[in-house]
């Protein structure tokens, strides 16, 4: 037995799907404690679980655990945002991309590339100038996947970056924005000492 059998299909289906919303809500709302459990194992599965649910309702309750003072609840908070979020959580995960930890700011580069949007751009930008050369370089791709153009400055100023990868991540970034105002920085690295950087900037 279901609604439709008194309903009628239209609104049967409404019902069931109304039902459905309900119970996603509790669900995400009884995942979200879960999160600062002292099992490693069950924090990583409630945050598995409410990526999986994508339920905006968890979002303020994600939120608060954005100052958490464990690192990795911290991260999988703003992992989750990532998922189930809005660009509108942008201004409350921001800072978290200069978190004193590595996994933080991973986190935080990658939910940001998640939710998109002009944004985000600014934010991913400082991540340009992280410590970790692999997070630099991946915040370049992010950039050039993005294609706003305002971020062009702070791409050709990481091209003299010491990191071959952050290098190459910025000639590609650049070509694939595709403004003819970068193109003489790029043309520099078709002498630079990288064959890869050297291959991205001929293209």
């Amino acid at each position: 037995y279901t609604p439709i059998d008194d309903l009628g299909l239209e609104e049967g289906i409404r019902k069931l799907m109304e039902t459905a919303g309900q119970r996603r809500t509790a669900f995400a709302a009884s995942l979200v404690p879960l999160l600062v459990d002292d099992d490693p194992l069950v924090r990583a599965e409630a945050s598995r679980a409410l990526r999986e649910l994508r339920e905006p309702s968890a979002v303020p309750a994600l939120e608060r655990l954005l100052g958490h003072p464990t690192s990795t609840i911290r991260a999988m908070a703003v992992t989750a945002l990532g998922e189930c979020g809005t660009p509108e959580v942008v201004p409350r995960i921001a800072p978290l991309i200069e978190d004193p930890e590595s996994i933080v700011r991973w986190a935080t580069l990658i939910a940001l590339r998640q939710l998109g949007g002009r944004s985000t751009t600014s934010v991913i930008a400082k991540a340009l100038r992280d410590p970790e050369a692999k997070l630099r370089s991946h915040a370049a791709e992010c950039l050039g996947g993005l294609g706003e153009k305002q971020v062009i400055p702070a791409l050709v100023a990481i091209l003299e970056d010491p990191d071959d990868d952050v290098r190459s991540s910025a000639v590609w970034a650049l070509k694939r924005l595709g403004d003819a105002s970068a193109a003489p920085a790029v043309a520099l690295r078709l002498t630079d000492t990288n064959s890869r950087v050297r291959n991205y900037a001929l293209q």
